[in-house]
């Protein structure tokens, strides 16, 4: 049985500051892309909206980000209720051509 993965030790940029970060190696391409994609919602908004304040870009993307979050649960949650209506049907077709 393979064991838990060593933490490695990386730096994530985000408008132009430098955290340090312990990360499974695993996970290190999910939190590049996370960066990534965050360094270019800021240059777009910052483009968009001729906004410099650092902390105001930020308070946007974050509400931005969330309101794609909270689109994307909706959308698991409707996936979700309509497999689950699959299988009731399913199960009723059955129950029904056993009468």
């Amino acid at each position: 049985m393979k064991g838990k993965e060593e933490d490695i030790s990386i730096k994530v940029n985000i408008a132009g500051v430098a955290f340090p970060m312990r990360v499974q190696p695993s996970e290190e391409e999910l939190i590049r892309k996370a960066e990534s994609l965050i360094g270019e919602r800021l240059k777009a908004l910052k483009e968009g909206y001729q906004v410099t304040d650092r902390h105001t870009l930020l308070s946007m993307l974050t509400i931005q980000l969330a309101g794609d979050l909270v689109q994307q649960q909706e959308l698991s949650n409707t996936e979700t209720l309509s497999q689950q209506f699959q299988e009731l049907n399913k199960l009723l077709d059955a129950a029904l051509n056993e009468i």
